[in-house]
Formats: C-alpha cells, structure tokens, sequence
C-alpha cells in the first residue's frame, strides 16, 4: 500500500469550513496531460494588467478617520493632498500621528500642515 506523501510538498488539508483544494496548482494552470493547452481567455486574463487602487486612513481607538481611496499608487503629492485635505481636518490638538519611513511619508509639507493642527 502506498504512503501519502508527506513533507513540505504534500498537501495541505483545508481549514474547517473552507472546501478542499490542491494548493501546489493553479485554477489557471493548464491540465497535467500531454498537449493540453490553456484557451486564449485564461491565458489572457492571466497576463492582463490589474489597475492599483490605494486606500488610506487615519486609525483611531474606536474607529476609521479619513478614509481616502485613489487609483493608481500613492506618491507624495497624492500623499500632501491627503494630509492637507483630509486627515488634517479630522485632527486635533494633542492627536498623535505616525509615519513609518517610507519616503513620502517623509514630506515637510505635510508635516508642516499636521504641525499647524497641533498633532
């Protein structure tokens, strides 16, 4: 009788709740026999460009403040516009604001403008 395989390889059962499905394939990935090929939508979908949204938010205690969705990725301007238009109003004096270092989060304009609101 032949042992299931085991090790990293083998395959995982499903959470509780969750139907059961081979992890190590793809839906997209074309059958395992010789000569299959995959038809021409699956194949484009799979090279298709997906647009970027970015959301942002001010994270409070008891809720979500300025919450700002835009498409594409967030840049510094994008990134000054929202502090100057919508977190900065919600703000007030004595509110903490914290920035991990990426680098436009680095603005002195924005900081300027959160500095003005007493944050």
């Amino acid at each position: 009788m032949a042992r299931p395989p085991s090790g990293p390889h083998a395959p995982r059962a499903a959470p509780p709740g969750v139907p059961g499905r081979d992890l190590r394939q793809h839906q997209d990935d074309a059958p395992a026999r010789a000569g299959a090929q995959r038809p021409a939508a699956a194949h484009e979908r799979s090279l298709g460009h997906r647009k970027t949204h970015t959301f942002i938010a001010g994270l409070r205690c008891h809720e979500l403040s300025a919450p700002w969705v835009i498409d594409g990725p967030i840049t510094r301007l994008a990134f000054e516009a929202y502090i100057e238009t919508q977190l900065a109003p919600t703000l007030r004096t004595g509110d903490v604001v914290i920035l991990d270092n990426l680098a436009f989060h680095k603005s002195e304009k924005a900081a300027q403008c959160l500095r003005q609101r007493g944050a």
